[in-house]
């Protein structure tokens, strides 16, 4: 995959892109790696119609797959591939980084957080922090406090969760019917 018309050849052949998407996920090793690399310039060459097709035939699923690699470069190539399918997302109101997150892509990105690559570091940590920052709760009440020599976590007490459960249920009362 090339330029857009080569993209846009390669990208009209519902035939090829299954196979493309195949070799991504389950042939030997330089094979897949050759398709990873196609996928990549089909998301980062292409326009987001390409994007979109890659997606739909099983792209973005066969990208994340390759997150596993050892190979440094492969990571990059994918995780940039990963990015302009998030950002195109982002633009057209798709919902990848749900997808993402479902094919194991999020938590292989959290994992390569801790590669020894700078590079790769950077990028999973702003992809993270741009596209992931729903799917993490942090709850700030949690971090402790020093408070008289010793720390002091914020973690609600059972009396204050009573009162919220209470103050809850009278501003919205709701009745179950048990009956079949």
């Amino acid at each position: 995959a090339g330029n857009h018309n080569q993209i846009n050849t390669l990208v009209s052949n519902p035939e090829i892109m299954k196979r493309v998407i195949s070799a991504a996920t389950s042939a030997e090793w330089e094979v897949r790696k050759e398709a990873a690399w196609v996928c990549s310039n089909i998301a980062t060459g292409g326009l987001d119609i390409h994007a979109e097709i890659l997606v739909h035939h099983g792209g973005l699923k066969a990208l994340c797959g390759m997150l596993e690699s050892s190979d440094t470069k492969i990571i990059l190539v994918v995780l940039e591939a990963i990015e302009k399918i998030l950002q195109m997302g982002e633009k057209l109101g798709h919902p990848y980084p749900s997808h993402i997150d479902e094919y194991g892509g999020l938590e292989q990105i959290e994992k390569l957080q801790e590669h020894e690559n700078e590079e790769i570091y950077n990028k999973c940590v702003e992809m993270i922090e741009t596209y992931f920052e729903g799917e993490e709760v942090d709850n700030e009440n949690i971090a402790p406090s020093i408070q008289d020599n010793g720390f002091k976590f914020g973690v609600p007490q059972a009396k204050n969760l009573e009162k919220q459960l209470d103050a809850a249920s009278e501003t919205n009362p709701q009745k179950f019917n048990f009956s079949f």
